[in-house]
Order: C-alpha cells, then sequence, then structure tokens
C-alpha cells in the first residue's frame, strides 16, 4: 500500500468525477475500459486485512484473444490500478516483492522474464533466465537481491524404452529451476532431469507434450534450502540449495511424510513456508473424490517426516478450479485464497477460523493467476 497509494492511472479530464459521500473515502474515478469486467464483492461482518488486493485475471477458455488486466483493488472492489502490460492477453503472477517493487510476467512471443515497476508503475528492473526462456509461474526475490526462477525445459526423449507405443522423439519438458543475481547470471542451477524420473508423474505418458513435472512455484525455506511446488507430481519438494541433492519428497509417488490428519494435495500450486514454520499449500484437488479445491495449513516436522493439517480453508459451496489458484496468509491470520480457474469467485479472504469475510466473483468466467 505504501508503494501504490500515491500515484494511479492519470485521469482523463474530460471523463472524470470525484464523488465524495459521508459514509465511503472518496475516490477519483476514470473511465474504464469496456472490456475490464465488473467485479460483485460480497462483504460480511469481521476484520479484514490490511492493504490492497493484486489480481491477474483473464478469461482462460479464449486466452489470447479476451484481453487480461493486472489490477489492484481495494476491498470495495474498487480499482487503484489496472494495466494490460505489453498488450499480451494476460499479465500472471502480479504482486508487490520485500523490496518494495511491483513484479509480473506478461508471456507472450516478444516478452520474457518478469517486470519490476516502481511507485510510478515506470518498469524500472528485469529478471531472466540465463540462457533460458523464463517461465512465468512464480518470482521470488530474495533479500540480497538474487531472484528464484523457475524454466520450463522442452527435450526430446525417447518414451518407447519406458511405455508400449511411446514415440522415440517424444517433446518431454522438464523443470529447471536457478538463482540469478542482480545482473541476471546465474549463481545455482538444479535440473529435474537429473534427480526426477519421467515414470514418477501423475500424467498419461502419451501426453503431447508430457509436461512430466510441471513446477509452478519455488520458495526459499527458512534454513537456506529452496522448496518447490510440482503439479505433475503431487509433489514438494525441498531441495539444497548448495548440492541441489534432494532433502526430502512430499507427495506423490515417492511421498516421504506421514500425514497423521488429512488426505493430502493433488495437482496443487504455491507452496509457502509460514514464519512459524508451516507450510502453506494450494490444493486443486483435481483426483479428490468429489473434487473440491482449498487452502491448507500444514504442522510438518522434517525430522520424524510428519505431517498434521492446522487449518483448511474451502468454499461454501464447493469451488473447484482445475488449474492454477493460491493461498496467502496476511499478518493479521486472515487467509486469502485465490480460486484460479474456477467458475466462481476469484478470490475469498478468511477469517483463521475459516468463516468467510470477503469475496470478489465477476460476471464473466474469469481465471485469476
Amino acid at each position: 500500500p505504501d508503494i501504490v497509494n500515491e500515484i494511479q492511472q492519470p485521469l482523463a479530464q474530460n471523463h472524470s468525477r470525484t464523488v465524495t459521500d459521508k459514509k465511503i473515502p472518496p475516490y477519483d474515478y476514470l473511465t474504464a475500459p469496456s472490456d475490464l469486467p465488473p467485479i460483485a464483492v460480497e462483504r460480511r461482518p469481521g476484520e479484514l486485512g490490511e492493504g490492497y488486493l493484486f489480481v491477474s485475471i483473464f478469461n482462460f477458455d479464449s486466452f489470447g484473444s479476451v484481453p487480461g488486466y493486472a489490477l489492484i483493488l481495494d476491498n470495495n472492489g474498487e480499482p487503484v490500478y489496472y494495466d494490460r502490460p505489453h498488450g499480451v492477453p494476460v499479465a500472471v503472477d502480479f504482486k508487490k516483492q520485500p523490496n518494495g517493487l511491483l513484479t509480473y510476467s506478461a508471456p507472450g512471443p516478444n516478452t520474457n522474464g518478469f517486470f519490476g515497476l516502481n511507485n510510478r508503475y515506470e518498469i524500472v528492473d528485469e529478471y531472466l533466465a540465463e540462457g533460458y526462456t523464463t517461465d512465468f509461474h512464480d518470482l521470488q526475490l530474495l533479500d540480497n537481491g538474487n531472484a528464484l526462477l523457475l524454466i520450463h525445459d522442452l527435450q526430446t526423449v525417447d518414451m518407447s524404452k519406458l511405455t508400449p507405443g511411446g514415440s522415440t522423439e517424444a517433446p518431454v519438458i522438464g523443470c529447471i529451476i536457478q538463482e540469478v543475481d542482480q545482473d541476471n547470471k546465474k549463481l545455482f542451477q538444479w535440473r529435474s532431469w537429473d534427480y526426477i524420473d519421467i515414470l514418477d508423474t501423475n500424467r498419461p505418458l502419451d501426453d503431447d507434450p508430457l509436461r512430466y513435472i510441471h513446477c509452478n512455484s519455488i520458495e526459499l525455506d527458512h534454513d537456506g534450502h529452496i522448496l518447490i511446488s510440482s503439479r505433475h507430481l503431487d509433489e514438494v519438494t525441498k531441495i539444497n540449495r548448495q548440492t541441489g541433492d534432494i532433502i526430502w519428497r512430499m507427495g506423490g509417488r515417492h511421498n516421504e511424510f506421514d500425514f497423521t490428519n488429512d488426505y493430502g494435495f493433488n495437482y496443487q500450486h504455491d507452496a509457502r513456508r509460514l514464519a512459524n514454520g508451516n507450510l502453506t499449500i494450494y490444493d486443486n484437488g483435481v483426483l479428490h473424490e468429489p473434487k473440491h479445491s482449498r487452502g491448507i495449513e500444514y504442522w510438518v516436522s522434517e525430522s520424524s517426516r510428519t505431517v498434521a493439517k492446522v487449518a483448511e480453508f474451502r468454499n461454501t459451496p464447493e469451488t473447484y478450479a482445475l488449474a492454477m489458484g493460491n493461498m496467502q496468509t496476511l499478518p493479521n491470520s486472515n487467509v486469502v485464497v485465490g480460486w484460479g480457474r474456477s467458475s466462481a469467485p476469484i478470490l475469498t479472504e478468511f477469517d483463521q477460523a475459516g468463516t468467510k469475510l470477503l469475496e470478489l466473483t465477476t460476471e464473466k468466467r474469469m481465471a485469476t493467476y
């Protein structure tokens, strides 16, 4: 909020108006683009978290033809900022970084990597993987100025050796993670090909292409090592940041943990370590019966390889998202769930008890990342 509350989109002189009312704060309004989707807001009693809501919104079914937006909204659903960066259909992973910059990725034929915006929404930095096209799923900026990045790495693999009828020249996508310095020079690199077997995937082996791991989040753990979430392994993996060796695997075919009071996660996103040591995950739940998505917080003992559910955040009625989505725990302990590719809603804020306090819904079938 301290970054974005000074400058908003310039107001068009002939089309702006200021609305003041004793019951609501004043707003300066700019006529919005006709394709900016209306957002319905449901508020319920309770204390909301402070700050603005960052949302990347687009029509998944019409991806590439219907433009999306990067939005900053207040708790009344009023836009503080909107943009369609670089003219591409969607800007994703739009968020505020610890250094105050706002970052996003705009995947498109003429763009690569992540962009950093200052408090006037001007591009002042760029974050790129070295030697590869940067994946758009996640960017984590570290206190020392380095960046953690993901890469989806396409290779040709002889799948006839792994599955009957497999192609001898099958396109298979693995995962590479890099830590780069402020000049985008590689300091550390890890390749899934060196540590994760293709047969560990939850996908059909004749997928074309086969995204056998599909890494979608990266996180610096408290001990300095790295956590990644891999959607097509149903797994969160901890990786030694010095050697690249796998420290442990949670979920999937090679799960090393005992889930004492929960049925586990699958096709998940957004694995994050909290200050108290707990782990949060957005569980898409593609394999749950019945299908449902949820935000979940786990207590984790790495020494005993034990996991216990502390809290979960499910919608009423149930919301199910085949893909995308995230969970964020706020300083006041509220939890915001971005539902990803669901029919509705796009975002819900819960208190720690799981009571719904705020919900945003679009009139059109929009997805968020």
